[in-house]
Parts: C-alpha cells; structure tokens; sequence
C-alpha cells in the first residue's frame, strides 16, 4: 500500500512539473529572422550608397519594410562591355549641300579605364543646321595684272581700268564663273581695292576684293553606333535586408495526467477509510467528553 501511496504522490509532481515549464515558455520572446539578398553586377567603384537603407519585400503575403544589414563588394572582371559612341562633323555655310564621309573615326572616352578608345562609326544623319537663306557674308580677293594700263586683265577678259575701285558692273559672272561659283547662289554688289600696286617680276598687280551675298546654308553630320569595349575591373555588390517578426506560439494544450484505474480505486479506498476512522475518532471523543460532563455534575450534585 505504501508503495501505491508513493506512485500517487509522485504523479502528482510530474503534473506540477508540467505546469511550470509550459509557464515559462510562455514568458520567453522569441524572434524569427527573415533576410533578403539583392546583388548588383559590373559596378565601376564601390558605391556604399548604392542600396537604400530600407526596403519592402512581401512576406506571407503583404508587403514589409526591411531594414540594410550590410553590403559585400567582391572583386570581378567586367566582359562583354558595350557602349555608345557618338560624334558629329560641323560643315561650314555653302551654297552646296555637304556629301559627308559614310564613317568617320572619333575618340570614345571610357571611363572604366579612364581613357580615350579611337573608334570609327557610321553616319546617321545629315541634319540643316543654319537654314537656306541670302547671307551677306560673301566676299572674294583676286589678283589684277596688268595694272596701270587702261585695261587690266582678270578671267581673261580685258577690263576697263579705274583708279577708285575695280569695276565689276556688266562683269558679274566672268569673276564668279573663273572661281566655280554658282552665279545663282552668289551676288558681287561692292568692290574695292586692298593692297597698293606691286611688281611681280615686270608685272604690275593689284590685290582687289568683291563683296556680295550669298544663297547658303549650314549642315552637321551626325555619326553614332554600338561599340564594343575592353575587359575591365569591377565589383558585385551583395546586399542583405533583415526583419524581425515574432514566432507565431502554438496553442497551449492543457495535458491532465492518466491514472491507471487500479490506483485511483485504491486511492479512493484509502480516502474512504481514512474518513471512516476520522468520523469514529470524532465520534469517541465526543462520547469521552459527554462523559466527563456527566461526571462532573454527578459530584457537584
């Protein structure tokens, strides 16, 4: 029986046992920690402000804020590098429109390797920079033989000679026409003389200029193309986000003891008896002093 009495008393502490630790999970914060890597390849330098501090990711469905943990540069070797080379050809104003070469050769600066690259592309486009209009900017200088004598001779022609000025009225085309120049595109509307006469050799000469308009415009060619560049030095960046969110606790399972049914009938005797002889010992008091009272009266009396 003792031995029964024992195993009750010892189960009964291993349900207080139970009770204590389930009570002491619950008081523990326990946290889980979810990251997230971003990377960022064929960088030139190492940017610390290249990732923002904070970021959203969705986590179970809804998005939250995470917070830079830290970045990681390594080094690495940036192949296949491309770029876009650009360049243009300014043409001064003339009365013909430019032929531009098909390509031409221009430096590509890069600053990978922090240097000029030669590079030849192709042309993509002609474009009017200063539109077709009269401009007032023409003029020409020639050489006059035979000055002195009442004719001097320009274009071969024979022109009358004149002190003032070199004549040019009724002369128009013959100066245009001996230089190529369109005489639709330019006009000579003033002349003068620029230098003093001069002997060259037993020829006397006179430097004269013509001033006029010309019908003329301006172009730019436009070069650009894809290029492909030398192997460089370079860094990948490796960021990590974390989050601290709280682990979800699991539900508190109230975990009673089981008693094998030969000792809770035994448990239940021992309970019976022991109030059995609680009610007979109650009883046998009650009856002693009863009798103590009776006694006491029957000496008095």
């Amino acid at each position: 029986m003792g031995k029964k009495i024992s195993a009750i008393i010892l189960l009964i502490m291993a349900v207080v046992n139970i009770g204590f630790t389930t009570a002491f999970s619950l008081e523990k914060q326990d946290f889980e920690v979810i990251s997230q890597t971003i990377t960022k390849e064929n960088l030139l330098s190492k940017e610390e402000d290249l990732f923002p501090n904070t970021m959203n990711f969705k986590v179970y469905g809804e998005f939250k804020e995470f917070t830079l943990e830290s970045i990681k540069f390594e080094d690495t070797l940036i192949k296949n590098r491309t770029g876009i080379a650009r360049g243009s050809i300014d043409f001064p104003l003339d009365s013909i429109k430019p032929i531009p070469p098909k390509s031409n050769t221009f430096d590509y600066f890069d600053r990978a390797l922090n240097r000029n690259i030669p590079v030849t592309i192709p042309l993509i486009s002609l474009e009017e920079r200063e539109t077709l209009n009269w401009r007032d900017d023409f003029y020409l200088e020639v050489i006059i033989e035979n000055y002195g004598s009442p004719y001097y001779t320009f274009a071969k022609k024979d022109i009358p000679h004149n002190k003032e000025y070199p004549l040019f009225l009724g002369y128009e085309d013959d100066y245009l026409n001996y230089l190529n120049l369109d005489t639709n595109s330019y006009q000579i509307l003033s002349s003068s003389w620029s230098s003093e006469p001069y002997f060259d050799g037993d020829i006397l000469k006179r430097k004269a200029r013509f001033y006029g308009k010309r019908y003329a415009s301006s172009y730019t060619g436009n070069y650009a193309s894809e290029i492909t560049l030398p192997d460089a030095d370079g860094y990948t960046a490796t960021a990590v986000y974390t989050l601290k969110i709280p682990k979800e606790t699991p539900p508190i399972i109230e975990e009673k003891p089981i008693i094998p049914p030969e000792i809770v009938e035994e448990k239940e005797n021992i309970l019976s008896k022991i109030v059995t002889t609680v009610i007979a010992i109650g009883v046998f008091i009650g009856v002693g002093v009863l009798l103590f009272i009776l006694i006491k009266l029957k000496k008095r009396g």
